[in-house]
Parts: structure tokens; sequence; C-alpha cells
């Protein structure tokens, strides 16, 4: 589909979590972007992309150069079946959260492992596409997202397991609602 959500977005934290349920409906078609907040310069963004295998990559670049990337080192989704991804950063750490718990992963590139919020200063958040500065098309999610959430903060596991609800989004902002930046429930 070519639908996609495009917002302003502000936030200098040097940590921060992001919450997102997605279901694919094909995955195969190439690397597609969940999420993605945009800089003000060139091929500036920290992102997260679903690959055509299925692998969940957690990724910054600055000027079109990876500072840092982090992926699920097997497959991560499954088309037409709604699966929680949560990533948190804690100013030096990246950690990938699927269906509530920690996966396995690896980094693929460590240029800058403390790049983040605060050093991209993000303009625009955008859902389901790629815009940013210096790629002409966008790469559009195929399936759907829901439930979009935002922290300035480094969430905790106990708080992933709340989030993940056993399958079923939370209607409310019940962990640590006070960091809570924004919240898209696209229902």
């Amino acid at each position: 589909s070519s639908d996609s959500i495009s917002c302003d977005f502000t936030n200098t934290s040097n940590t921060g979590s992001i919450s997102v349920w997605v279901s694919p409906t094909d995955y195969s078609t190439g690397q597609q972007v969940v999420w993605c907040f945009n800089g003000s310069g060139y091929r500036d963004y920290i992102g997260l992309f679903q690959t055509s295998s299925g692998v969940i990559s957690f990724e910054t670049a600055d000027n079109g150069v990876n500072k840092w990337r982090v992926a699920t080192t097997g497959s991560a989704v499954t088309n037409g079946v709604w699966t929680h991804l949560l990533c948190t950063f804690d100013g030096s750490n990246a950690i990938i959260y699927v269906n509530g718990i920690e996966v396995s992963q690896s980094y693929t590139h460590t240029s800058d492992i403390t790049y983040w919020w605060n050093d991209l200063t993000p303009t625009n958040y955008r859902l389901g596409i790629l815009q940013v500065s210096g790629y002409s098309t966008g790469q559009f999610y195929n399936g759907k997202i829901s439930n979009i959430q935002l922290w300035s903060s480094k969430l905790e596991a106990s708080d992933i397991t709340t989030l993940y609800n056993n399958g079923v989004p939370l209607p409310t902002a019940s962990v640590q609602a006070s960091n809570l930046k924004a919240w898209y429930k696209l229902d």
C-alpha cells in the first residue's frame, strides 16, 4: 500500500523507547520502513526496518552513513500475524523486543553507538514510509501498523511485558506515563 503518516516531532533526549504493533502483508518484497525519525540533514534518520526475510533492524544514520544498526538474527514477523515490536536505547545500547521478549540480535554497524535523538534532533516522524532528504523514492510498509508509542526513557523488561499484554494492545497509557511523548492508536 502507499498509505503513510507524517507528523512534526522534536525530542532531544539521549535515551528512548518506541513500541509498535505490525502485521505484514508480504515482507518478501524487500526492505520496508515501519517508522522513521528524520533529521534536517542529508539522509539523517533513526528507523525501524523490516527486511525481505522478516528480520527487524533498528538503526541510525548521519549524512547517509550508518552510526549503528542492530538486527534480529532471524525472522521476527509472520505475514498476516500481529506482532509487537519494541526498541529501547539507553544512551549506548539498543535492544529489540518481539512480543515482549528480548530476541537474539547483533550489531552490524557500530561507528557511534551513542548516536540518538539528541544528535539527530528529529524534525518529523513518519510511519510506513522512508522519505529522507537524499532519497528520491519512498519505501512503503506492506502491511498494517498500529498503536505506536514513544518514550523519552528506556523502558525496563517489566514495562515491555506489560505493554505486550499477552498480545492485546493496552487501551490506556499505563507504562511510564510521565515519559510518554506521543501515542498514535490508529484503531
